[in-house]
Parts: C-alpha cells; structure tokens; sequence
C-alpha cells in the first residue's frame, strides 16, 4: 500500500503474482482517489486485490513464497 507517494490524492494497494518457483511475475494493482475510500473499504479492496493476484497465481501453476 502506497499512499500519496507516487501521484499526491491518489493511493494504490498491490500484490504480486507468483510463478512455480515462488518468484513474483506479475502484479495487480489499484489506484484510487485517497479521500473518497475510507478504512473499511480499503480493506476489502485490499481482499479483492489479493484474490486476483491469487487467481493469477494459481493460472500461472504458481506457488507463493514460503517464509522462512
């Protein structure tokens, strides 16, 4: 999540796509005006985000990477 850092009033969230070895391949991201979104819908934005990158991953015969 960005906010204000790369176009001031607008934020981003974003989330990496990952191929089979872990590694990120794409991204999908975001952007929205900052004042028109409050917390709550950040956060579900934030889930529909991560779902689709997610989905992507999964299309891509990905893995997300492990913690170590």
């Amino acid at each position: 999540m960005e906010e204000g850092d790369v176009t001031p009033n607008f934020a981003s969230v974003a989330v990496a796509a990952h191929d089979h070895r872990g590694l990120p391949v794409a991204g999908v991201a975001l952007t929205f005006l900052a004042h028109k979104i409050d917390d709550e819908r950040r956060a579900e934005l934030v889930g529909h985000v991560r779902r689709t990158a997610e989905a992507l991953t999964q299309r891509l015969h990905g893995a997300a990477p492990t913690s170590t």
